[in-house]
């Protein structure tokens, strides 16, 4: 950890190792995930992580208070590793340098980040199910918000739909928020309790409605990737 290291705005550049994982015929991912679907996924993130992205949804509340984050993170591909055999679990297909490179596993699995950034664990991957990979649902975009250090907006612990008290995200300038708004991402936009919801266009909730982060979630990622993973923005160098 370096903490000595001062935020001077440059663009954060992130190599991207993809492994593609098979599990039998039916699941032939690495078949499955062609050339032009990882780099839409990776456009997608580009575009996200950018803030170029169409917020034609967006709430006023976040526009008029000028509450709209630019995180300024680059991601370009490395590698793409096709595993033949399939793995029980993510967690055993091994990472390439996971202290330079985001790793995304993709395979028949739920998608995951196993924990965000905290004092004294770095998590190693994302792991995205194939079907959420390159289908322009932010589902990526949201994983690695929590690779690099975000939680949910509706807080840090218990799920989405059984929660039902307040809790913090550590984010300031996201409204607190009780549990997500559309953890299947099939409902309407902006959402029928859009009221006791006001964090649906954020990409840390689940809705279809996702389509940025906050100031505040900005600086948080990026103080993180400084005191967490330094490697990464020292070699960001232009």
């Amino acid at each position: 950890m370096n903490t000595g290291i001062t935020d001077d705005g440059r663009i954060i550049k992130i190599p991207v190792v993809i492994h593609l994982v098979k599990k039998g015929k039916k699941h032939n991912v690495p078949q499955i995930i062609t050339k032009e679907i990882i780099e839409k996924e990776l456009k997608d993130l580009n575009t996200n992580f950018s803030a170029q992205n169409d917020m034609s949804t967006l709430n006023d509340y976040f526009v008029s208070r000028d509450l709209i984050g630019k995180p300024n993170f680059q991601f370009y591909l490395k590698e793409v590793i096709k595993h033949k055999r399939h793995k029980r679990r993510a967690k055993r297909i091994k990472r390439v340098d996971p202290d330079k490179n985001l790793n995304i596993i993709v395979g028949k699995y739920g998608n995951a980040s196993p924990c965000t950034l905290a004092e004294g664990y770095e998590p190693e991957f994302i792991q995205i199910d194939y079907t959420n990979f390159g289908d322009g649902s932010q589902t990526v975009t949201h994983e690695v918000g929590h690779w690099l250090g975000l939680f949910h907006v509706w807080g840090i612990k218990g799920s989405c739909k059984k929660r039902r008290t307040l809790q913090s995200d550590y984010v300031d300038d996201t409204p607190l928020q009780i549990g997500c708004t559309d953890v299947k991402r099939v409902n309407e936009c902006p959402p029928i309790d859009a009221s006791s919801k006001p964090n649906y266009n954020n990409f840390m909730d689940y809705s279809s409605c996702r389509c940025f982060f906050t100031k505040g979630q900005v600086k948080t990622i990026r103080e993180k990737v400084i005191k967490f993973r330094n490697i990464i923005f020292t070699n960001s160098i232009d």
